[in-house]
């Protein structure tokens, strides 16, 4: 399963402050060609008494850095009279109307439904699922696929944040003396070539000037407040474990900070 421009939208815009509204009604649509990540390409089955099945998600579970969801129940549509074709995706969307609505999520199945006269097409419980991966936290993968559960996810105001090790497996906050994280503020979400969605930092990103050492920057954060909260990004500094020293000022240039959805 893959997430379309829309739904990338949604997320990448609560590192801007805006929320992703939960949404309560999902349905899922039988394709014979891709919806692909526009979610407004394919062609959907049609046939009389053909409608869009409602799907509910389980709570989301984590595999590793991944964080995922699956139907809960088995979708079942209605018997067809005549010879349809093969459906061979689906695309998942907040209106029951063939060819309305935003589409959140979609992707091929693996073993077509060969929608034949007389015949019901069905899909097993458990056998939709849809995996966050990349950078962002567990934390972050959670709220934003508790997103297709109808819970929203508030926006926030993005800092930096500077860490000995991983946020989530035990990296601790650097600290010391004039220490304090930076805003960062982003573009809107765009397209980019390879068909995903990506935010840029629209400013330089300039932390104060270490007065006494900070300690060993090894990973970077992209937090949800000023104080406290939690990491929604976690980066691996690229060039390898810094010590931070009086006079070393961190600086991101305009840009160089970037989150991306796939």
């Amino acid at each position: 399963m893959f997430a379309t421009h829309h739904y990338e939208s949604m997320l990448l815009n609560t590192f801007r402050g805006v929320a992703a509204v939960g949404v309560n009604n999902l349905f899922v649509g039988l394709y014979l060609t891709s919806p692909t990540n526009s979610g407004k390409g394919g062609i959907e089955i049609n046939y009389t008494g053909y409608v869009r099945q409602p799907i509910q998600f389980i709570a989301p579970y984590a595999e590793g850095e991944r964080v995922g969801v699956r139907n809960a129940d088995s979708l079942l549509w209605n018997v067809s009279q005549t010879d349809v074709g093969e459906a061979k995706y689906i695309g998942i969307s907040d209106s029951p109307i063939p060819g309305s609505g935003n589409m959140l999520l979609y992707g091929e199945l693996t073993i077509p439904l060969e929608i034949r006269a007389n015949q019901q097409p069905s899909v097993s419980q458990g056998s939709i699922r849809y995996f966050m991966l990349g950078d962002h936290t567990r934390e972050y993968k959670t709220r934003a696929l508790n997103v297709l559960r109808g819970q929203t996810f508030s926006g926030f105001q993005s800092h930096m944040a500077l860490f000995n090790g991983d946020p989530q497996d035990g990296g601790v906050e650097l600290s010391g003396e004039a220490y304090a994280r930076v805003t960062v503020s982003f573009s809107p979400p765009s397209v980019q070539i390879g068909d995903h969605s990506q935010i840029f930092s629209t400013e330089t990103v300039e932390f104060p000037e270490p007065l006494a050492e900070w300690g060993s920057w090894v990973y970077s954060g992209i937090m949800e407040s000023a104080t406290g909260g939690l990491p929604m990004v976690a980066l691996a500094r690229p060039e390898g474990p810094d010590f931070l020293h009086r006079g070393y000022q961190p600086v991101f240039n305009a840009g160089s900070v970037s989150v991306a959805l796939d």
